[in-house]
């Protein structure tokens, strides 16, 4: 499976808001900044994640080499659109009798319509993604994505409130999204080029439906526990929305929600389509070792041995992008900060909490990385498991929430954040080594050339000594030069581009010395390059 074109679509998905963005945040003002960002957006991805999320993970787990099992997910897929019209009006009313701000029923009910449109079209999404259709798809998100951004821009420079603006540009996306979808997909069945996989699933444009003579049993088992998982990590994951709704005013809100989006765009645009592409890797390469009773352990030995290299690679990359953020974050954040955002951003608490945020963008991408190989690989009874143990974990995570922004405000949500995903990526670890522990035996024997050969575990995922130490050095030089070259009470140009120019320098160092200390550097590289992977039953 080709990862360009989830990259791109990554790009598209969050680069080109991010973009218009920085252009109207000075026009307006913080508070409306934090009801769109934090409020309006915990509303829609509450709703997502009610309606489809679920649905999503178990319906793009499975090679679908059987026309049988895709009608299965196919009729899956179409369960989100009747249990949106339950969940939907729900969360839509909750939301404006809780609203902060009076007079944005019209825009939170026209934001509602937009999210019930958008999962109009997620049966389609699903069909594409199976179907391999990768192009088609990146090329809708990217001009539906255009549209929003165009069209809000407009709005907001038209002189509408800053709130129905963006209401109005989220309506236009799904509208313009779920059409070329339903184009796409219709024009592909009857008329463009077939691919071997619409060739032989997709006879008429009828096949896009449910089919009720297939059982659902098994996949609704999995659907439900899939459900419950994203409950959980949902909490989890918005937590930070969920108490600055409640403890922080509208413009507190808008200062983190701006560190928000700066601090977690690399995490979003490089390792969301990692883990999303890879993520249906595994699947794909070791879902029925452990999920099938009848599968042939040494038939899957190859698998086996591929998915511990691929897996210990991958939380190794996620490792080095979250050093370097840790190493010179701090150092630049309020250069940044104030080069996107200007005085009124960078005269508040965004540089301290974004420098804050630099620690979390490594936990981030090892929990996105961790949870979506646990969610592919693990069987059932070991996923209910996770559940009871996320659970326990959710209850003590709000309460720390909490507690900590009583304390230290803002920094003090991100500090929780920290401790929270570090105990999630403990939880997904235990489950990760006690897959591949099962199958140890299989992965030190082989004679594949792969580079690790080792059983994951702590030790082949830790860069070594020598680079640990570079970055060390490195992260306290810069965060005492930015101390003194550029901060609030010293903001020259030429200061600033003096310090810009020491961390190039320093960043071309510690990358020299990864490139002769790091023994798996070309794996690394090839995450980003490599195209397909390939595996061969013997």
């Amino acid at each position: 499976m080709s990862l360009k074109y989830i990259f791109f679509e990554k790009f598209v998905g969050k680069i080109i808001p991010f973009v218009m963005n920085n252009f109207i945040i000075n026009i307006l003002s913080v508070s409306v900044i934090g009801f769109v960002h934090i409020y309006m957006q915990l509303i829609m991805n509450t709703i997502f994640l009610l309606t489809r999320e679920s649905f999503r993970m178990s319906c793009l787990i499975s090679d679908h080499s059987n026309k049988n099992e895709l009608k299965k997910h196919i009729t899956m897929s179409w369960l989100s659109i009747p249990l949106s019209l339950i969940v939907l009006p729900i969360c839509t009313y909750i939301g404006i009798t809780m609203s902060p701000t009076e007079g944005t029923e019209f825009a939170l009910g026209l934001t509602g319509l937009a999210c019930l449109i958008e999962i109009c079209s997620e049966p389609i999404y699903i069909l594409t993604t199976n179907l391999d259709l990768f192009r088609g798809r990146t090329m809708i998100e990217f001009l539906s994505q255009l549209g929003r951004c165009y069209f809000t821009f407009i709005f907001v420079y038209s002189g509408i409130d800053g709130i129905l603006a963006f209401a109005y540009g989220h309506l236009l996306y799904s509208s313009i999204r779920f059409l070329l979808f339903a184009l796409y997909i219709y024009l592909v069945i009857n008329y463009f080029d077939k691919t071997d996989l619409v060739e032989k699933h997709m006879e008429n444009i009828y096949d896009i439906f449910p089919s009720f003579d297939v059982s659902l049993s098994t996949l609704t088992g999995i659907t439900t526990t899939n459900y419950i998982t994203c409950i959980i990590k949902f909490i989890l994951q918005e937590s930070e929305k969920i108490v600055l709704s409640y403890a922080e005013t509208l413009a507190n809100q808008g200062v983190f929600s701006v560190v928000n989006n700066l601090g977690s765009l690399v995490v979003r645009f490089i390792f969301n389509p990692i883990e999303e592409g890879f993520g249906n890797i595994f699947a794909k390469l070791l879902s029925d070792v452990e999920r099938s009773d009848d599968v042939n352990v040494d038939s899957a030995s190859l698998r086996i041995i591929e998915g511990n290299h691929i897996l210990t690679v991958l939380l190794k990359s996620s490792i080095y992008f979250g050093l370097f953020f840790i190493s010179f974050g701090p150092g630049y954040s309020f250069f940044l900060i104030n080069l996107l955002y200007g005085d009124k951003y960078s005269s508040s608490e965004a540089p301290r909490i974004l420098s804050y945020y630099c620690l979390y963008v490594m936990l981030l991408a090892l929990n996105g990385t961790s949870e979506r190989v646990v969610n592919s690989i693990v069987s059932k009874e070991n996923l209910d498991k996770r559940n009871n143990m996320m659970g326990i974990h959710l209850i003590l995570h709000l309460g720390g929430c909490l507690l900590l922004q009583s304390f230290f405000g803002n920094v003090g949500i991100v500090l929780s954040g920290c401790f929270s995903t570090t105990i999630r990526i403990y939880i997904n670890w235990y489950y990760i080594r006690l897959f591949f522990k099962k199958y140890g035996k299989i992965i030190e024997k082989s004679s594949h050339s792969f580079a690790t050969k080792r059983v994951i575990c702590v030790g082949t995922i830790l860069p070594p000594f020598p680079i640990l130490g570079t970055f060390l050095v490195s992260g306290i030089a810069l965060y005492s030069l930015g101390n003194h070259l550029c901060c609030q009470n010293h903001v020259e140009s030429t200061s600033c581009i003096v310090h810009v120019i020491i961390g190039g320098i320093t960043g071309i160092i510690v990358l020299i010395v990864i490139y002769f200390r790091e023994a798996d550097i070309s794996s690394i590289m090839g995450i980003f390059y490599k195209r397909n992977i390939h595996y061969k039953e013997e």
